[in-house]
């Protein structure tokens, strides 16, 4: 189960190309099952649905859900024990990050 607080910092995130794309991506990834509740949200699945919609873009967006949940969670990469190059896409390291925080 993930956080409100870092749910919201992927909701505004995915401001990131403007509030009419914003509501395009979460209309369709509604469609794809994705949910934003802390109950329900599945990181696989929003990360996956994102890199089908997106492409190469999703890494944009994924580099910045990753610094507002590491700014939000006053905390770093580092601190929780993971490396960017470590990762071949961002998408991975994302994931990572939620696992950490969740067990926090």
């Amino acid at each position: 189960m993930q956080s409100t607080a870092t749910l919201r910092c992927v909701l505004d995130a995915l401001s990131l190309f403007g509030e009419n794309t914003k509501v395009a991506l979460l209309s369709q990834l509604g469609k794809d099952g994705v949910s934003f509740t802390p109950e329900k949200f599945d990181i696989e699945k929003f990360c996956t649905s994102v890199t089908t919609l997106l492409d190469q873009w999703s890494d944009l967006l994924f580099v910045k859900i990753i610094e507002d949940v590491c700014r939000q969670s006053d905390t770093s990469l580092e601190d929780l024990g993971l490396r960017k190059g470590r990762y071949l896409h961002s998408s991975e390291l994302l994931k990572e990050l939620f696992v950490k925080i969740e067990a926090r």
